[in-house]
């Protein structure tokens, strides 16, 4: 049994807003000058991921949507009516089309919709 609950992360804790921005301007490389800190920490700090993430290009998104979709092409767990009325979705698993149960590889194989593209 797994229980999940909400809690503020800051709520009523004195000062840690403060210490948020610092950090958050810490992890974008704007940090105090390296010879006024311990020298273990000279050099830089890491990037974080939502910096890293913020400079991905074009490419890299392609990259992964096209890995999200295979996953759930593979899976199963994709927009198709099949999966649609596993998850109470959509109201029959049929293909509108052919009136056959819309999955994956009707999808790709079978559908008289996509037969000019095959």
């Amino acid at each position: 049994h797994i229980h999940i609950a909400w809690t503020p992360g800051h709520h009523d804790i004195p000062g840690n807003e403060h210490v948020d921005l610092e950090a958050k301007s810490a992890a974008e490389g704007h940090s105090s000058p390296s010879d006024t800190l311990p020298s273990l920490l000279h050099s830089p700090l890491p990037k974080s991921v939502a910096a890293l993430r913020a400079h991905r290009t074009k490419s890299d998104r392609l990259r992964r949507q096209g890995a999200s979709l295979v996953v759930q092409l593979r899976s199963g767990a994709v927009g198709l009516n099949a999966f649609l009325k596993k998850i109470k979705q959509a109201p029959n698993a049929l293909c509108q089309l052919c009136r056959e149960p819309e999955t994956v590889p009707h999808f790709l194989f079978f559908c008289r919709r996509f037969r000019e593209q095959r």
